[in-house]
């Protein structure tokens, strides 16, 4: 058996073998025979068994050779009687267990350890999985990484060895829709700011027979640590049981407010609409544009888009081949939206002379497919011929999967590399600007470019109302109330994040647990010696310039510099520098001429 690292995609100069995307199956060649079979019969007994025979066997040519978008009918047939079979709806107030159950039958989480950490291992019929987060989860993202392709990491086969497969998700949220804080936004970015990000990786170790659940826990334990040595230097962090569930239901965005259930053409979960595709043919990755497909799948104009690589498990042949699945879900707030969506997806495949098909009547698999759970099963896999090329066992090994660019643009550093910061993230996150309420009216603007609902709480609302004007008064996304009004919000989201911003004065550290995907700006024009409480809580701390004085407590409340002191009391116009972990990072804050309009 060759080793894996003579499967990697060859550079020659031919052409590859372009496979047969209309294979016949064994089935349609039995159905064929019947029909014959059947015209005979009638031939022995008459006219009218011949007409009545003659119907049933056209039926048979039919639903075995006619072609409907790409697929043979008797596989139509298939998917049409599955889905009218299984479960396609979740009630309302369903949790994250109830969300797996009905996603993933049977399947149950518990807890092992896995590389000398606890962990989380989903098990179900099909076999035990395992997940990682991959990427660093501080505020400030640490640059782009290049995380290897799940080909890379897939361990090479080994004689008395379980067989896996590796999954890679990669899930990113646009900056999207039509309003001017998103066209500003755009316009600051050029779009190459993502609002956020997440990228997992599942390890799966299938059942098999002969091999009991302990050592395939033991195997699969084994194969995490790998994993994990083969990223070397890009962070990763084992999911536990907890993790595991709450990043099922953010990635599938089901709100519990909401029912989750499949039609035909889609799956809609948290109000949103799904819809799943699987890429059929492969791009040629000898060309630079076509090893950049996850990237640019990535940029398509959604709500959401989420992108699942699976490689695995190896196969025994004369050369050691795997099996490789590509699976691209697109959220969209409605059907217009998605129709766009199905459009440019189109498109950015049909540059690669790549193609990839809707999954409909199947939706609701590539809902799960889509979600750190291992990957599509070998049976579901497409082979290579239904991929419509015959390529090297490990295509993937030279797609680009970068991560690391997301979050909430600040503005530019010196060498005009955009100062980002994830402003918003699964955890509560608590920040506080020292620059006035231009300053605050500037994020809260970039806030909700990425899709944040804002409640501003002012002890001024005449500093805010021209504002307000500006984007067309208060609104489903932003509300203005007096310091201890209640206002009623819906929970906060990957998709619909929460950003409260506190402007009212001095207030004391938030101490209470908060909640996910949602941020607490508080606003101070000057600092004094009553911040520093809120100021030592910070997650992060937004500094302008300012007098020596606020600059020298400052230093001292975040353990800064001398040089950091100095840089913070030199009056530079439209200077910031964003602190986290005694890290400073700075940047212009400047603005798109947008959003100088809507600043107005």
């Amino acid at each position: 058996m060759h080793s894996p690292t003579s499967l990697q995609p060859t550079v020659t100069g031919g052409a590859q073998r372009r496979g047969n995307p209309n294979r016949v199956h064994s089935g349609q060649i039995v159905a064929t025979e019947l029909a014959v079979a059947l015209l005979l019969l009638g031939l022995i007994w008459g006219m009218l068994p011949t007409i009545g025979l003659a119907v049933v066997a056209a039926a048979l040519i039919v639903l075995a050779w006619a072609r409907l978008r790409g697929r043979w009918l008797f596989q139509w047939v298939r998917i049409w009687l599955s889905y009218r079979t299984h479960r396609r709806s979740l009630a309302p107030g369903s949790d994250a267990s109830a969300l797996l159950q009905f996603i993933r039958p049977g399947a149950v989480i518990d807890m092992m350890e896995l590389d000398g950490e606890p962990g989380a291992v989903i098990a179900y019929e099909e076999g035990l999985t395992a997940v990682l987060e991959i990427g660093d989860d501080t505020l400030l993202p640490s640059g782009l990484l290049s995380v290897p392709s799940p080909a890379s990491l897939l361990p090479p086969p080994a004689p008395n060895t379980p067989r896996f497969r590796v999954q890679l998700v990669y899930a990113s949220v646009p900056v999207g829709g039509p309003g001017a804080p998103a066209q500003a936004y755009r316009q600051l970015t050029e779009g190459r700011l993502p609002a956020s990000e997440r990228m997992l990786i599942a390890v799966h170790v299938p059942a098999a027979e002969g091999w009991e659940e302990a050592d395939l826990r033991r195997a699969l334990s084994g194969v995490i640590r790998k994993v994990r040595r083969k990223l070397d230097t890009i962070p990763s962090r084992v999911l536990d049981d907890d993790a595991a569930l709450r990043t099922v239901l953010e990635l599938s965005a089901h709100d519990g407010a909401n029912p989750v259930r499949e039609v035909w053409s889609g799956v809609m979960a948290g109000g949103l609409l799904h819809a799943c595709y699987r890429v059929r043919r492969w791009p040629d990755l000898r060309t630079e544009a076509a090893r950049d497909l996850v990237p640019r799948l990535m940029a398509i104009p959604a709500r959401a888009v989420t992108v699942s690589l699976t490689a695995g498990p190896w196969t025994a042949g004369e050369a050691a081949e795997m099996r490789t699945d590509l699976v691209v879900r697109v959220t969209a707030a409605d059907a217009t939206s998605l129709t766009q969506a199905d459009t440019a997806l189109h498109r950015v495949l049909g540059a690669d002379r790549a193609a990839a098909h809707r999954l409909d009547g199947e939706h609701l698999e590539g809902l799960c497919n889509s979600l750190p759970l291992g990957g599509s099963a070998p049976a579901d896999m497409p082979t290579e011929v239904e991929h419509g090329l015959s390529r090297p066992a490990a295509p993937l090994t030279m797609m680009r999967t970068p991560i690391g660019s997301a979050g909430l643009m600040v503005g530019p550093n010196r060498r005009r590399e955009p100062v980002s910061v994830r402003i918003f993230r699964p955890l509560a996150t608590r920040a506080m600007l020292v620059g006035g309420v231009q300053s605050a009216q500037l994020l809260t603007l970039r806030a909700l470019a990425l899709g944040a609902r804002v409640v501003v709480q002012t002890a001024r609302p005449p500093a805010w109302e021209r504002f307000f004007r500006n984007l067309g008064g208060p609104n489903d996304s932003l509300a203005i109330v007096a310091p201890g009004q209640p206002l009623a919000v819906p929970p906060a989201t990957q998709l619909r994040p929460l950003m409260m911003v506190v402007d009212v004065g001095p207030v004391g550290a938030d101490r209470t647990p908060g909640h996910p995907w949602q941020t607490t700006l508080v606003v101070r024009e000057d600092l004094s010696p009553v911040d520093i409480d809120a100021l030592g809580h910070a997650d992060i701390a937004l500094l302008q310039p300012t007098t020596a004085e606020a600059a020298a407590l400052a230093v001292s409340v975040l353990g800064l510099s001398d040089n950091q002191r100095e840089a913070l009391s030199r009056p530079v116009p439209g200077l910031i520098g964003v602190v986290h972990r005694r890290s400073v990072r700075w940047a212009s804050l400047g603005t798109a001429p947008m959003e100088q309009q809507l600043l107005a």
